[in-house]
């Protein structure tokens, strides 16, 4: 047995966060394998059905990761963040809901997470240090490995937005130099309360919650495109060009005007944003010169239908 142990209300605290969401009549696929050795059978599979009582699902990943966490050879608790029309199966064939927006980072992983919670102008609904350690480069400091979760504000629910969640977690993992092995939605990732096994045993723990923070997964995927366009032709928009490296071919009056008219908001912050930023323009004068621009726009053209949406851009 291990002396660090299992932490119940990280789990409960991870699950409420993340599977709030996920729709009734599908199934959480709890699992647990061997984390010191490659191609080895399963330790345990638990298929849980989602019944609008999220407790179920708690107690019994609480229950395996537990079992990980004891067993004779180092395992590793690590459920996909996603639920399933399958009891027994985890695939993308079978994958019913995606609910996050998931990257990990194995390397300058605050950077990573401050540009992303920037770019998509909300907090990551949980932030986890998995139990890995890598070393700064800079400094020879030992820093956390990092998971981001963005919980998404409708779960996907078919074939063609799974694509969606999956390009984008793509997109998002490219863009900060995270674990590319993350980028299906069915992947199996470590969950926070449960005992990290690979060396000295340590608690996989929640190091930031925001349990009522969450994106849209098409808002993201235009603000990722936008600023990455070389997925674009994946995207099925052209592959374009980005002389500026800011995924916008216009020049920087045009794209003022383009905001003062209201015209296509999250793409013309985007570009100025980072045009500025690469200038050397400190991030809090970005957000209080685009904030004055957008105010500057009558509500009526600004907002459209949707009141207020201008201030998450």
């Amino acid at each position: 047995m291990t002396d660090v142990n299992v932490d119940p209300e990280q789990v409960a605290a991870f699950v409420d966060a993340l599977f709030r969401y996920a729709d009734g009549g599908s199934w959480v696929s709890l699992r647990g394998f061997r984390d010191d050795v490659d191609n080895e059978p399963p330790i345990d599979i638990k298929g849980v059905p989602v019944n609008g009582n999220l407790s179920s699902i708690t107690g019994a990943a609480t229950a395996l990761a537990r079992t990980c966490a004891n067993y004779q050879f180092p395992a590793v608790f690590c459920p996909p963040i996603a639920t399933f029309s399958d009891r027994k199966k985890a695939t993308e064939a079978a994958l019913k809901n995606g609910l996050a927006l998931s990257v990990e980072l194995d390397a300058d992983a605050e950077r990573g997470r401050k540009r992303l919670e920037f770019l998509f102008g909300v907090p990551a609904t949980v932030v986890v240090a998995s139990g890995g350690i890598y070393t700064d480069p800079k400094t020879g400091e030992a820093k956390p490995k990092l998971h981001l979760h963005w919980r998404l504000k409708e779960p996907t629910r078919d074939a063609e937005a799974h694509k969606r969640l999956k390009q984008a977690r793509a997109m998002a993992t490219a863009l900060v130099g995270g674990d590319a092995s993350n980028k299906p939605v069915v992947h199996p990732i470590r969950w926070p309360g449960s005992v990290h096994r690979k060396g000295e045993p340590k608690l996989c723990r929640i190091v930031a919650l925001n349990p009522d923070a969450e994106i849209d997964l098409q808002d993201a995927l235009s603000i990722l495109l936008d600023i990455q366009p070389e997925f674009r032709k994946a995207d099925g928009r052209g592959s374009g060009t980005a002389p500026s490296g800011d995924g916008e071919d216009r020049e920087t009056p045009e794209l003022v005007r383009a905001l003062l008219a209201g015209e296509d908001l999250h793409s013309t912050l985007l570009a100025l944003s980072m045009r500025y930023l690469k200038r050397g323009m400190a991030a809090e004068h970005v957000v209080t010169t685009l904030r004055g621009l957008v105010q500057a726009v009558p509500p009526e053209r600004r907002d459209g239908d949707r009141p207020g949406r201008w201030q998450a851009r």
